[in-house]
């Protein structure tokens, strides 16, 4: 972008990746009321709609036809861009910036854009140099089998340096994931031919008042639905109320979903996803939080993942009240469950209500 510093060079413009550019961020706030975020992917849009939430005059300029468009189909698209709006969000989509100087961005329809502080929410790419001149094959990432090895054996990569078949980059229970199988394989402790099967694929999105996520499908194109095949397709639209749903299923099991504004539908399905259940008879009484939820908490099995964004599993939180964690913000002391973004909440108190109580989590 012409007249664009370096990030990192001025507290005006800086990315948002590590902790010590949210500290940055944090600095230019006082004085920074109008923020431009450029690039409406899920961290561009956490970050505008936290910005709003702290009094700031927020445009988001996403170049996709709306905002997460590798994750949303064009009606759940629409749905976000107004609820966003509704929070007092300035969405530009379909945008480019094509100038920056001191206090504003001009973008490639010629609208220029206040912006005392711009933030860069344009995502990353693997750097594959190191890899591609010590003789490892690349694609987008360095690319690894099942056992997360690379071209050379006894080289091994994980997170989003690595690019393997059944993992989102960008995410960070893949690397979770990846890191346990690996740390399993090379210590001994589980059989070198189990391998990492992939992660199954949940976007979420991290905004109070939004629920929103993702299962499954691929992380790029059209949302649920698109490639899916022969699958059946099931769709609820309700725009006046800011509910959506599309589901594709095959033999009766979600392979793909977008649900936006059903709280209940998404913690139910979210579980029934990842254990590969199958979805009940009455799609809409289900999706609409008529029909009876599928099992609770206590009925999880031990491995189940509760907290995703810190990969904290049923297991380690029962044994955490066991121990004598008795309440929510205890669990989150022991485990760091709840610390992220707070979804899990609900099934961590279950949890301990029923270690509590003396019931069965098995």
């Amino acid at each position: 972008i012409p007249g664009l510093p370096r990030p990192g060079t001025s507290d005006a413009v800086t990315a948002l990746r590590t902790l010590a550019d949210a500290e940055r961020v944090l600095r230019a706030a006082p004085d920074a009321r109008r923020t431009v975020v450029l690039g409406g992917g899920l961290l561009g849009v956490e970050a505008a709609a936290a910005l709003t939430r702290a009094g700031h005059e927020v445009a988001l300029v996403h170049r996709g036809p709306h905002p997460l468009h590798r994750h949303l189909d064009a009606a759940a698209g629409r749905l976000l861009a107004g609820r966003l709006a509704g929070l007092g969000v300035e969405v530009h989509c379909g945008r480019q910036a094509a100038a920056y100087c001191a206090g504003k961005l001009t973008l490639d329809d010629g609208a220029v854009l206040a912006a005392d502080t711009l933030l860069l929410c344009t995502g990353a790419v693997p750097d594959t140099a190191l890899a591609s001149r010590a003789g490892l094959a690349v694609g987008t990432g360095v690319l690894v089998d099942g056992r997360l090895r690379t071209g050379d054996p006894h080289i091994h990569a994980i997170g989003d340096c690595a690019e393997h078949p059944d993992a989102a980059a960008g995410h960070l229970e893949p690397a979770w994931e990846q890191a346990e199988s690996l740390a399993r394989q090379l210590t001994g402790a589980a059989p070198r031919e189990a391998g990492y099967r992939g992660t199954r694929r949940v976007t979420r999105l991290r905004v109070p008042g939004i629920d929103l996520v993702r299962l499954g499908g691929s992380g790029s194109g059209a949302g649920a639905g698109a490639g899916a095949g022969a699958g059946e397709v099931v769709t609820v639209a309700d725009p006046a109320r800011g509910r959506y749903a599309r589901l594709t299923l095959h033999g009766q099991r979600v392979t793909d979903a977008v649900l936006l504004g059903l709280p209940r539908a998404i913690a139910a399905l979210s579980r029934l996803h990842e254990h590969g259940l199958p979805v009940p008879a009455d799609r809409l009484e289900f999706l609409l939080g008529i029909e009876p939820a599928p099992p609770g908490a206590g009925e999880l099995p031990g491995d189940a993942v509760v907290c995703r964004c810190n990969n904290v599993t049923k297991h380690a939180i029962t044994e955490a009240c066991r121990a004598g964690a008795a309440d929510v913000e205890q669990v989150a002391a022991a485990t760091r469950a709840t610390t992220g973004c707070g979804g899990c909440t609900s099934t961590v108190r279950s949890l301990c209500g029923t270690v509590r109580t003396g019931g069965s989590t098995s």
